[in-house]
C-alpha cells in the first residue's frame, strides 16, 4: 500500500496544477485527479472502463453475501481511503 501511496502522492501536484486551469475534472474510478479537482473546486466527473465496478442493483444477493461484502469493506477501505484523505489534508 506504500508503494502506491508514493505514487499517488508524486502525482498529485502534475494533477493538482492541471485541474487548476479545467472546466471540468474526470477521474477515473479509483478517484485519480478527484481529490486534486474538489482541492481546486472544480465539478469532479467518475468513469470507468471496468464493467466489474459498476454496481449491479437488480443482482440479487443474499444476507450472508451482504455480510461478508459489508466486514470486507469495514476492512478494506481504511487502506483504500487513507492515502486520499491524507492528501486532501495537504492540499487544502
Amino acid at each position: 500500500m506504500q508503494f502506491v501511496f508514493k505514487i499517488i502522492e508524486g502525482s498529485t501536484d502534475e494533477i493538482y496544477k492541471l485541474c487548476r486551469n479545467a472546466d471540468l475534472v474526470i477521474a477515473s474510478h479509483s478517484h485519480a485527479g478527484a481529490i486534486e479537482g474538489q482541492a481546486c473546486q472544480k465539478p469532479v466527473v467518475s468513469v470507468t472502463l471496468q464493467t466489474e465496478a459498476i454496481s449491479q442493483p437488480h443482482k440479487p444477493r443474499t444476507g450472508w453475501q451482504k455480510f461478508t461484502e459489508t466486514l470486507i469493506g469495514i476492512a478494506i477501505n481504511p487502506m483504500m481511503v487513507g492515502p486520499y484523505n491524507k492528501i486532501r489534508k495537504n492540499t487544502r
